[in-house]
This record gives C-alpha cells, structure tokens and sequence, in this order.
C-alpha cells in the first residue's frame, strides 16, 4: 500500500520531532503494509516553507536508516503546500517539492475559514502546468457551509481528493464518518491516507479506514484507494 500523506520527516513540522520517533512510525506503517510513503511536511500557512533540499536530504536520512534497519518501506519526498496564489509561481521557481520530484502531484491544503475564491483557479493552473492538485483531508473541507460544494467543483474541474483513513473509521466522530461515505458514494474520493504525525497521535495505519465500509467490500477497498498511478 501507498500512504500519499504522511508527517514522518524529523522536526521539521508538527510531525516526529527525532529520528527515532520517524522509525517508530516507520514499523507501524510496515505492520500494517505500507511499503511506500510520501513524507508532506507542511509547507506555508502557519508553518515555515522548508527548502526543497533540507526535505530531500531528510528522505534520504530516513531511508538510510530504515535500510540499516531491515525496514521495507521507502519514503518519497513530498510536501503538504497550504493554498496561496502564489503556488504556481513556487512550483516554477522550483520551491515546491511534488511527489517524488516527479512534478505529477501536489498535496494542498485549501484553509476552510472562509474556502479561498481563487483556490479553484490556483488548482486550474497547476493542470495546466501538467500537475495534479490532490486536496488534503476532503472530509475537513467538506465539512464547512460551502466545503461540500466547493469539492463537488474542484472534482468536476478534474481535481483528486484525499481523505483520512481514521475519518473514514469514524475516530473523528459519526458526522465525519457519515460525511466521508457520502463523498464516497458520490465519487469524490480518490485516495485514502492516513495524514500520520507521530507513533501515538494518528498513527500511520491505513487499515483502520476498513471499520468504515461494509464486509463484501473490504477486500478490494485498499488496493482502490490506497494507489496513484506512478507513486511508489
């Protein structure tokens, strides 16, 4: 399985403040049979807007580590960018770290109070630049007065929306968990993740998002949701 959103590089945001602690979510992940994870640290909005190598240098740090250690899951270097109009500009510029470097997909966070007028427009602008904008936790946008709305537009205009598993278990509440099966009933889902920050505050457990759907289905529900064409 591939987790597309994921804090598990070493103080750098709110995620792991040690390597020791990034390992510890590494096991977990391995457990539970992740075997690829983009590591997103956040980047803009309250948080710092870290360099592109000091990320990269992170990934490799912790890949180097979880192969000293017999761990078989790989990290890609990503980020979580937090919506501005500015972020075509940064991708150009180079200040932006898509996933694996590959400039295919982009994590973003749309901020919910209020849902930016521009951000369908800075979404547009990326796929026009040949790059995917993927919305972070949709359920969380969802959830505002015009959210539901706004994805309902941002999928139609050919976005992806990400979803996080332990919403979708209902450990954030049956509102959230009610919210996340009629977005998945209505198709705007396109990527569950698990948006881990550390070994004990939402652990990096995909699984747990099977507590959400139905016996017959849980089969196949991971390998639907849990892989992006040309990640991992």
């Amino acid at each position: 399985m591939v987790d597309i959103h994921c804090h598990i590089l070493p103080a750098l945001d709110d995620g792991p403040q040690t390597l020791d602690e990034a390992l510890a979510m590494l096991r977990i992940a391995e457990a539970d049979g992740i075997r690829t994870i983009v590591a997103t640290p956040h980047f803009g909005g309250r948080f710092a807007q870290p360099p592109p190598d000091l990320i990269r240098a992170l990934v490799e740090r912790v890949n180097e580590r979880a192969a000293r250690e017999g761990l078989p899951v790989t990290v890609l270097a990503g980020c979580e960018a937090c919506l501005d109009l500015e972020l075509p500009a940064k991708v150009e510029a180079g200040k932006l770290v898509t996933f694996g470097g590959e400039r295919r997909y982009l994590l973003i966070e749309v901020p919910t109070e209020p849902i930016s007028l521009y951000a369908l427009e800075v979404s547009f602008q990326l796929r026009v630049m040949g790059i995917q904008p993927i919305l972070a936790h949709g359920e969380r946008v969802a959830a505002t007065k015009t959210g539901l709305t706004f994805v309902r537009r941002f999928v139609e205009q050919g976005g992806l929306v990400q979803v996080n598993a332990d919403a979708v278990a209902g450990h954030v509440g049956w509102r959230t968990r009610r919210r996340c099966r009629q977005m998945l009933k209505e198709r705007l889902v396109h990527a569950i993740a698990t948006d881990a920050h550390s070994p004990a505050y939402r652990p990096p457990i995909l699984t747990v998002c099977l507590q959400g759907f139905p016996k017959p289905v849980r089969g196949t529900v991971l390998d639907q949701y849990c892989t992006l064409e040309g990640v991992g």
